[in-house]
């Protein structure tokens, strides 16, 4: 829902709760501009959506005057309340070049993608025509598709010079580790890690076969001697990657 600050004129993203689906009751602003956004911005629209345990959200990002376009960043949050801006605020979904059928705005409809196979499915609408549209065309607009790998929201990257990030403490259920990573010429590997962050003896990144020179959705991570995460079954622990050359997108085990 998008409400304004009073007194200023800028649109925000607010919370509104109902237990009937009739009568809803403002909670809170959940989202608003700030001085790292350009002068003359605010935002448009969002539509939110659960994805993977989290909360993702496309944000209609609106250029006022003298721009007069609209395009889309991505937005997360754990529960709904309190969300972000990801990926160092950029585009997630831009306008098109000048004299094309979305040279104005695009953004997602309203509703989550849609997967199909290895992509997910992004219908957006799109326009021609400045906001702020006049007579006698007025908004010129369209329907568009858009493709993303699944789970190719953000990525992990270390392109040049290889790079690791550890998890936060948790409790890894399964026995196999999987990852979604683009390791094309590069590689992907994992250890874990005790809570105080030593390697444990056998889930080290010496010991992991790591994804090498390939690009899957569902790659399985290895250890030597056919050591399976369900030896760790109950203790927190973290996972620490080593990427290099890579785009490393998700994470899960099972």
């Amino acid at each position: 829902m998008i409400t304004r600050i009073p007194g200023r004129g800028l649109r925000t993203c607010g919370l509104w709760e109902s237990d009937d689906g009739l009568e809803f009751q403002y909670v809170r602003e959940i989202l608003a501009p700030d001085a790292e956004d350009p002068e003359n911005t605010s935002f448009y629209g969002m539509v939110a959506f659960p994805y993977a345990g989290l909360q993702l959200g496309f944000l209609e990002f609106f250029y006022d005057r003298p721009i007069r376009k609209l395009n889309t960043q991505l937005v997360y949050s754990h529960q709904g309340h309190h969300w972000h801006r990801a990926c160092s605020r950029q585009v997630f979904l831009n306008w098109g070049p000048a004299g094309a059928w979305d040279q104005a705005w695009a953004f997602p409809t309203h509703n989550p993608p849609i997967r199909r196979d290895d992509r997910l499915h992004l219908f957006f609408q799109a326009r021609s025509t400045l906001h702020y549209g006049q007579q006698p065309y007025g908004h010129i607009g369209s329907i568009g598709l858009a493709y993303l790998r699944v789970d190719g929201f953000a990525s992990l990257d270390s392109i040049w010079n290889p790079g690791t990030v550890t998890t936060v403490p948790v409790v890894l259920q399964g026995s196999t580790l999987y990852v979604n990573a683009h390791a094309r010429p590069g590689t992907v590997s994992a250890e874990v890690l005790d809570v105080s962050g030593e390697p444990i003896r056998g889930f080290t990144h010496e010991d992991c076969q790591p994804m090498s020179n390939r690009d899957c959705l569902e790659c399985p991570l290895y250890w030597r001697n056919d050591r399976r995460l369900t030896e760790l079954a109950g203790r927190t622990v973290r996972v620490r990657f080593h990427v290099r050359g890579a785009k490393l997108y998700s994470f899960w085990t099972q």
